[in-house]
């Protein structure tokens, strides 16, 4: 979609993904890890525990919100750069990346990358990182998502299963959890420069529908001069 190559799957990411994942899961502290690795984060509720499996297993609802962040808040490629609440998408599409795993325990599923994105600084040829790696999309092309070798693989990027008759995008701070409704929400991510860490995003309800939460994403820079 932005001319960037196919990511590979990796089952080393795939691991350390999903040891963050069960961690989360577990402690419920909606955060990033330390792995170094660039990393997005997001949550699903539903009434339905099979439906949890759907959407956080075989559906792209993860990556699609991730994504969005090219609308809303948006992103200009015309002034490329970090922006606050975009470096979901920013990672998504970054062109250096090469690699990519998915963990899913509970209700929450952890991507993490590498080499990873949202690196402040220059390339050698005196581009921003930004601008050499976030580039504009491509009328009429197809997203290409990376896929595990198995059939039964943890990435969360396939095509969706839709749940409920409604999908609203919201960006929002607080985490709820309610059983009578469905949720997808996506960790905050905050600066962090130099670090080559990704952002933290928290939840949002949804009442009868599902609600697919961007957090307030800050996102993580690193400094390459």
């Amino acid at each position: 979609m932005h001319g960037v190559p196919a990511l590979t799957y990796d089952e080393d990411l795939a691991a350390s993904a999903q040891a963050w994942a069960d961690t989360v899961d577990q402690t419920g502290n909606f955060a990033h890890s330390n792995s170094g690795n660039g990393e997005n984060l997001a949550y699903y509720n539903s009434s339905n525990p099979s439906q949890i499996i759907a959407v956080l297993k075989y559906s792209s609802h993860a990556t699609d919100a991730w994504y969005d962040e090219i609308n809303e808040p948006g992103y200009n490629f015309d002034n490329p750069g970090f922006t606050s609440g975009a470096g979901h998408f920013t990672q998504v599409v970054w062109k250096d990346t090469e690699r990519i795993g998915c963990g899913i325990s509970g209700n929450y599923v952890v991507c993490q990358y590498d080499p990873a994105g949202n690196n402040l600084g220059f390339d050698l040829n005196g581009e921003t990182n930004f601008a050499a790696n976030v580039l504009p999309l491509i009328e009429n092309a197809e997203m290409v998502c990376a896929q595990p070798n198995d059939d039964e693989g943890d990435s969360p990027d396939e095509e969706d299963q839709e749940g409920s008759d409604e999908e609203d995008i919201d960006l929002d701070d607080d985490q709820e959890d309610d059983d009578d409704e469905e949720d997808i929400d996506l960790d905050d991510e905050e600066d962090q420069e130099g670090d080559g860490e990704n952002p933290d995003e928290e939840d949002q309800e949804g009442g009868d529908e599902e609600d697919i939460d961007l957090d307030d994403d800050e996102d993580d820079q690193e400094d390459d001069d």
